[in-house]
């Protein structure tokens, strides 16, 4: 029982996005933070429900809080409809004078698809202990339809020399996708 239960939750954390059972429940960590500016509801337009648009949601810093290098092994979207992960990446500091907050488009108006071959891809994305620098932040391509929306965002990660996966608190920043914001 506990192999199958073991299996089903990697199978579970190699899909992003996917919803966790009470049979998989992972232990919260406190190690790495998201949302570290505070609450917001962020909107992007979305034309319309039959088709999906992409989208770019690169609000949230990951601030790896504790002394050890944390890996990431991949993002949850916690109360979301109508929209998947098309793809996690984490992106350098530098990237935030770039990168739209959300966008309607990938990797986001004006933004090179050359930006995205400087991102590390999650799973696997290596986040340092927090120094004086600003934190490497979580820049998620979405499939959307209209009315979509995302709650919050969750991480699961492990910390260096360990195997046990921890999933983040809840991220405080929320996206709607309605027809026009």
């Amino acid at each position: 029982m506990r192999l199958a239960r073991a299996i089903a939750l990697l199978t579970c954390l190699a899909v992003s996005g996917c919803t966790a059972t009470a049979s998989d429940a992972v232990e919260r960590g406190d190690d790495i933070r998201l949302s570290s500016g505070g609450a917001a509801e962020l909107c992007v337009p979305v034309g319309s429900a039959s088709s999906e648009t992409d989208v770019v949601f690169a609000a949230e810093p990951l601030d790896n809080v504790s002394d050890e290098d944390i890996r990431i092994v991949s993002v949850r979207l916690s109360k979301s409809a109508r929209v998947r992960v098309v793809k996690a990446l984490v992106a350098p500091p530098t990237m935030r004078e770039v990168l739209p907050l959300v966008d309607d488009s990938w990797p986001g108006s004006g933004v090179p698809t050359s930006a995205v071959d400087g991102m590390e891809q999650i799973p696997g994305a290596l986040i340092p202990p927090r120094g004086e620098e600003e934190p490497p932040l979580l820049v998620l391509h979405l499939a959307a339809t209209k009315d979509a929306r995302v709650s919050a965002v969750e991480i699961d990660y492990t910390q260096a020399g360990s195997d046990v996966v921890r999933r983040s608190q809840p991220s405080a920043v929320a996206v709607r996708m309605p027809a026009r914001c």
